[in-house]
C-alpha cells in the first residue's frame, strides 16, 4: 500500500494522522509481543503514536552512532504526548 494511503486527516497541530486502522494494528502486535515475552503490565505499552517523521541526525532525533536523543524527541513531540497522556474532556 502506497504511503499516502495510510494518511486520512490532520490533526490538531496540523500533522497528518496516521488511519486508526494502522494505529491499531501497530498496538495489536505489541500487545502480542508483550503477552509472548511475558511482560508485566506496567512493561506494556499502553498507548501508541505513530508519525511519518523520519528520524535521523538531520532532523535532530537521533546521533550519528543512532541513539536517541530523547530531550529533543520530547520537545518536539510534547504537544502529541501530552494528548496521548491527557485526552482532552468531552462534555
Amino acid at each position: 500500500m502506497g504511503r499516502r494511503q495510510w494518511y486520512r486527516r490532520r490533526d490538531s497541530l496540523g500533522r497528518y494522522r496516521l488511519d486508526k486502522r494502522c494505529v491499531e494494528a501497530v498496538k495489536k502486535s505489541l500487545h502480542a509481543t508483550a503477552v509472548k515475552e511475558k511482560m508485566k503490565v506496567y512493561e506494556k505499552p499502553a498507548n501508541v503514536y505513530l508519525t511519518a517523521d523520519e528520524w535521523t541526525v538531520d532532523s535532530g532525533l537521533v546521533t550519528a552512532a543512532m541513539k536517541l536523543k530523547r530531550a529533543e524527541i520530547q520537545k518536539k513531540y510534547k504537544t502529541a504526548i501530552d494528548e496521548q497522556l491527557f485526552p482532552p474532556i468531552k462534555e
